[in-house]
Order: structure tokens, then sequence, then C-alpha cells
């Protein structure tokens, strides 16, 4: 599974827009009152079948010609990519 160094405020901007336009709705968790659950509208489980096929459509043509050891090595060094991209904002948040 991919790890994302995101920015709290980007991330809240855009959950903001997806929930304002009708793609989410938020709810305080049963668990933890401090956390929210994000949830699918019918809205966005309406367009999903298309955005996942046109995603998978996209993520094929990227990895066309590719052999299965070529797409391991790929999610190897992708992995290390966003290790390096993760200690270079902690280190500069340190800063």
């Amino acid at each position: 599974m991919a790890n994302f160094c995101l920015d709290k405020t980007t991330v809240t901007h855009q959950l903001n827009h997806l929930e304002k336009d009708g793609y989410i709705r938020r709810e305080i968790s049963k668990e933890d009152g401090r956390c929210r659950v994000l949830y699918l509208t019918d809205k966005a489980e309406a367009i999903y079948p298309v955005v996942h096929s046109a995603w998978c459509e996209f993520t094929d043509h990227l990895l066309e010609g590719l052999s299965d050891e070529e797409k391991k090595q790929l999610d190897i060094l992708t992995a290390k990519l966003a290790e390096n991209a993760r200690n270079f904002v902690y280190k500069e948040k340190q800063s």
C-alpha cells in the first residue's frame, strides 16, 4: 500500500470541496470523538465505476510493455522514492 506525504491543510481543503459538492459526508467517530469518518454519498457511489474504470485503463496504459519483474521493481523503487520524500519533508519541518 502506498503512503503519501500530504499536508493536512491540503487534505482538509480537498475534503471540504468533496463535501460541498456532495461526494462525501463526515461523521464523528463513535469510537473516538476526536476523529471523523468519511463516507461516500450516493452521488459518489454512482460515478465510482466510471472513475475506477478510467483509472484502471490509465494505469494499464502506463504499465504497458513492462514485465512482471519490472512492475515489481517499479513498486520497490516507488516505495523508496516515497520514503525519501517523507524523510525530506520531516527533516524540513524539523529545521
